[in-house]
């Protein structure tokens, strides 16, 4: 099922309006299609100029969720750090293939994993 797109969201916008830790990990929650929509318009607003590293390692992402945060990568201008490990997104080239078209814009972004 996923957690309920209140939740992450408000625990999104919890940890991005605390400042000064720069992280937001969602780590290992497994985000619904929804969730990881309200992700991509969060990297898109202004309160996510503090996040410098987002973590959704082990989120249970596809090809599909990762269409939603394509438009926040591409905006983005804070972003350092981005951990999208344990996946298994890097074995699908039309996901590394959106990723890599989203980071065309994004020149802030150092670190990606994969």
């Amino acid at each position: 099922p996923g957690v309920p797109d209140t939740v992450v969201y408000d625990q999104m916008c919890r940890a991005v309006d605390e400042e000064g830790t720069g992280l937001l990990s969602l780590a290992y929650c497994p985000l619904t299609l929804d969730n990881v929509a309200l992700l991509g318009e969060l990297l898109t607003e202004e309160r996510a100029e503090r996040v410098r590293y987002l973590d959704i390692s082990g989120c249970q992402l596809t090809h599909e969720s990762v269409q939603c945060l394509v438009h926040g990568l591409k905006t983005n201008k804070t972003l350092r750090k981005l951990d999208m490990r344990w996946n298994g997104l890097g074995q699908s080239e039309k996901t590394v293939a959106s990723i890599t078209k989203a980071l065309e814009r994004n020149y802030a972004l150092q670190h990606l994993d994969l």
